[in-house]
C-alpha cells in the first residue's frame, strides 16, 4: 500500500475539502499525493497522524499497524539479520566503550583513595 493509499484510507468519507481544511494545505495538495504524484510534507504528516491518530511509520512508510500499537509479546523466533562485518564493528566498538569506562572508574577510585598533602603532614 502506497503513502496515498493510506492517506485515502484516513480521508475516508470526507470530502478533498474536508480532509484538507484543518491540515492547511489545498485539495490538489491531497489529491496528488493521493495518485502518488507528490509526498506529504513532514508537517503535513505529522498534522494527519496527530488528527487521525495514526502512527507516522504507517502513513509514511507502512511499517507496523495504523494505530502504532506494537505486538504485546516478542516471539522467540523473531530475528534479526545483520551483517558479520557489522556484528563484529559493534561488539567491538561496545568493548572499547566498556574499557574507557573501567578506566575512568578505577581513576575515580583512585582519586579519591589518595589522601591529600594536608592529610599527610597532619598526622
Amino acid at each position: 500500500m502506497s503513502i496515498g493509499q493510506r492517506v485515502k484510507e484516513l480521508r475516508g468519507h470526507l470530502t478533498l475539502a474536508e480532509f484538507a481544511e484543518p491540515l492547511g494545505v489545498s485539495t490538489s495538495s491531497i489529491h496528488a499525493i493521493e495518485i502518488g504524484k507528490s509526498k506529504p510534507s513532514y508537517d503535513v504528516a505529522f498534522k494527519i497522524c496527530e488528527l487521525y491518530e495514526c502512527s507516522l511509520d504507517w502513513l509514511l512508510r507502512g511499517i507496523g499497524t495504523k494505530n502504532g500499537a506494537s505486538p504485546s509479546k516478542i516471539e522467540e523466533t523473531d530475528v534479526i539479520t545483520i551483517k558479520k562485518d557489522k556484528y563484529i564493528s559493534l561488539l567491538e566498538e561496545l568493548n572499547e566503550t566498556k574499557t574507557e569506562l573501567l578506566k575512568k572508574e578505577q581513576e575515580r577510585s583512585n582519586t579519591t583513595n589518595t589522601p591529600n598533602k594536608e592529610s599527610i603532614t597532619k598526622a
